[in-house]
């Protein structure tokens, strides 16, 4: 097993999903321009998360990986179970 291997995990959502979100978030409709292009900046390309992303939530970045590590073992555990 070589240990500079890594997995990269794809999650999508689309423009409805983030309306509905920044409507839940209390994001004010005056910043439609922000929102816009935010919107824009991240369909524009792959957005990258580091493990720092979510310090301003309170998480602190092992709380994180583990969190993602857990997502990934779940999404793959019918396809190990099945060989």
């Amino acid at each position: 097993m070589a240990d500079n291997q890594k997995v990269k995990m794809v999650f999508e959502f689309d423009r409805k999903d983030y309306d509905n979100v920044c409507f839940l978030l209390g994001v004010d409709s005056k910043d439609q321009e922000d929102i816009e292009k935010t919107w824009e900046a991240m369909a524009s390309e792959n957005v990258v998360l580091r493990s720092d992303s979510f310090s301003s939530l309170g998480l602190k970045p092992h709380e994180m990986l583990a969190m993602f590590v857990s997502f990934a073992i779940t999404s793959v555990e019918d396809k190990v179970k099945s060989k």
